[in-house]
């Protein structure tokens, strides 16, 4: 009996099974890496805006006269800064209304659960206001961040101390 040459059925089987695992392997691989890939540019987003916030609040509250943490003080040209559904908002009042708004942060990114204010007094007329932001992403709400950070402020002269979710001051 002759043998022929070319590759038996049981061999093709072997090989079309052994690449098929290979493949499926390679293919899990890869969408395991494209959802880190994906988590990975959700959480960078989502710190960059925190940390944006947070440097335009400390830069407003470092250059402070005066700073409470009532959420409307009585009289003219007040600044606030507070959470409003999610969102970080800036607010500035004139002749006991409010003359201009803005939102520091984006509700398409970046959803906010909590925003505190705390001040502190020292002997050495400084105020050291610390700030807490805690966020997650608009897109995923399994991804969230909190930052902690504080201002020291010398050009303080009045203030209420405590703590708020809002914080009113005068440059």
């Amino acid at each position: 009996m002759k043998r022929k040459k070319g590759l038996s059925l049981i061999e093709i089987l072997i090989v079309l099974i052994s690449s098929s695992m290979v493949l499926a392997i390679g293919f899990s691989l890869f969408s395991i890496g494209w959802k880190v890939y994906g988590n990975s540019q959700k959480k960078a987003l989502l710190e960059r805006n925190m940390r944006n916030a947070v440097e335009i609040i400390s830069e407003e509250l470092r250059w402070a006269k005066e700073a409470t943490t009532t959420s409307l003080p009585e009289g003219n040209e007040w600044i606030t800064l507070s959470l409003e559904n999610g969102i970080i908002k800036w607010s500035k009042r004139s002749n006991e209304s409010l003359s201009d708004s803005q939102y520091l942060t984006d509700a398409q990114d970046i959803i906010v659960n909590n925003l505190s204010f705390n001040l502190n007094g020292s002997e050495d007329k400084k105020i050291i206001i610390h700030i807490t932001l805690s966020a997650s992403s608009a897109s995923d709400n399994r991804i969230g961040e909190s930052l902690t950070t504080s201002v020291v402020s010398y050009n303080i002269e009045e203030n209420l101390l405590g703590e708020s979710s809002s914080i009113s001051y005068k440059k």
